[in-house]
């Protein structure tokens, strides 16, 4: 099969207190798919990126029955999705959990506060060592803002469970075809489609969340484990898609995120698309890959299907995505859909443009591989002459770097973010400018934008300034290039 159609949803949080209930969110995409997606159709796989449920805050086990009563109205609905869009085969529905299926009842009950002599000479030193073990992903020592002081996990047998009602779900949704394990080693999936040409990593990003740690993770073991079984001969043909909850935005403001860096052994393994939930926001780049690699993934985050109105983050509404890629010559279609009214309890979906690209939908390609049918060499001969321009850049030899490049696909976007650093160094303003003059990301703006004002071109600034990316970028950098070069256009 050339395309494969994924309906991208997550953040359901499912619960009594939610607006929506389950027969009008289903109608409601289902109308969207029928009548205004048809380009788009059929769905193949459908991914769910975590938080189900909207689960509970109070410190007592007995709330569980809480969070069982959300996941049963959970599978409720992702059983008619599955009946309605993919003729019943559970085995094309990837599910993973969220921050919002972990049991903070369990979390709670596991640990006590830390006992801390204040008194001690070396109270200092002992701060400094708590604070450090805090920050350990296997510590048991915690710090808790809403108790203001370290907390000490007392039950590890307790605290293993914490997502017992999630694995339960699981367990019961796959009817046995497929078993949530509660080891942290054992927690990936993986769903092999041969028919489609694609292989899908189910990855849990909560390895060490609890009530006092909110940032994503995934257990180095499961990621070994599952990265391992995918290097098996019978996955060499597929292109390879991953699953998680957490987005990879947060620091410095926030906490709960997944380190980039986590996205990096995907992408030496050759993913080539990264599909995730939890900020509420529909989000795409192009994760490059570092340390010499010269792959990337792309990153397709999602918005909430269903989050109450104060979770939303401003000027955004609940949405989903569809995504449709082409596996023969490796294009991706990216819809994204949003709820166009204000009428939380019966959605009616529309397209959502994303601020940094008007056009919808939103058409790109996977990495480098799926981009040198336009040049005669090797696979193999096309990675090594971009190793080769990377170690002349690092050796500064910036002319040799340009010879090389300038014969390679010029719409692979690792060979034209070396060029741009070659003309950057070489001061050759003009060259950055034929490049990036319509920017695709925060350091291709910033690039034009600074060449546009070495060379004096006003007009051009005027141009840039009115540009999408530009105009709405929160970057620091860009905002005070962008700020001081208005003043500039302003003086004339």
């Amino acid at each position: 099969m050339s395309t494969v159609n994924i309906l991208q949803i997550s953040d359901l949080h499912r619960g009594r207190t939610n607006q929506v209930r389950n027969a009008a969110l289903l109608d409601s995409i289902l109308s969207d798919l029928s009548y205004f997606m048809r380009d788009a159709t059929p769905i193949h796989i459908i991914a769910v990126c975590g938080d189900l449920v909207q689960g509970v805050q109070g410190n007592a086990i007995e709330c569980t029955e809480q969070i069982a009563s959300q996941y049963r109205e959970a599978k409720e609905f992702l059983t008619e999705l599955c009946t309605e869009i993919v003729g019943g085969r559970k085995d094309r529905i990837v599910v993973v959990p969220g921050n919002h299926d972990v049991s903070w009842p369990h979390s709670y009950c596991s640990m006590h506060p830390k006992a801390i002599d204040l008194s001690s000479n070396q109270r200092k030193q002992l701060l400094e060592t708590l604070v450090r073990e805090s920050t350990m992903p296997d510590s048991k020592t915690r710090w808790s803002w809403h108790d203001l002081c370290f907390m000490e996990i007392h039950d590890d047998s307790l605290y293993s469970t914490r997502m017992e009602e999630f694995c339960k779900f699981y367990n019961s949704f796959y009817e046995g075809l497929r078993n949530f394990s509660l080891l942290p080693e054992d927690q990936f999936s993986i769903y092999d489609y041969p028919d489609l040409g694609v292989a899908v990593l189910g990855l849990n990003s909560c390895d060490s969340l609890d009530h006092c740690n909110h940032v994503g993770r995934f257990n180095p073991d499961a990621l070994g484990k599952a990265l391992r079984e995918l290097k098996r001969s019978n996955f060499s043909s597929r292109i390879k898609i991953a699953i998680w909850h957490h987005g990879l935005g947060g620091p410095p403001y926030q906490t709960d995120y997944l380190d980039s860096l986590s996205a990096q052994n995907l992408i030496v393994n050759r993913f080539a698309l990264g599909l995730h939930g939890h900020q509420h926001i529909p989000d795409f780049l192009a994760e490059l890959g570092r340390f010499g690699h010269e792959s990337r993934m792309l990153v397709v985050g999602t918005g909430t299907l269903c989050g109450a109105p104060e979770a939303l983050p401003p000027g955004q509404m609940r949405g989903y995505n569809i995504i449709s890629l082409d596996t023969s010559n490796g294009e991706i279609r990216l819809f994204p859909r949003e709820m166009k009214q204000s009428n939380f309890e019966t959605p009616v979906w529309g397209k959502k443009t994303l601020p940094y690209n008007d056009k919808y939908p939103i058409v790109t390609n996977l990495g480098a591989e799926t981009m040198l049918v336009s040049t005669n060499r090797t696979r193999v001969e096309y990675f090594q002459e971009v190793a080769q321009a990377e170690c002349l850049i690092g050796n500064r030899q910036y002319e040799n770097a340009v010879r090389i490049l300038k014969t390679l696909n010029g719409a692979d976007p690792v060979v034209k973010r070396l060029l741009v650093e070659c003309y950057f160094q070489m001061r050759q303003s003009n060259r950055i400018i034929e490049l990036c003059r319509e920017p695709t990301s925060i350091i291709e703006a910033i690039y034009v934008l600074s060449a546009a004002e070495d060379v004096d071109d006003r007009q051009l600034i005027k141009e840039l300034l009115n540009n999408r990316l530009i105009s709405t970028s929160n970057d620091p950098s860009l905002c005070e290039l962008r700020r001081r070069l208005q003043g500039r256009i302003r003086n004339d």
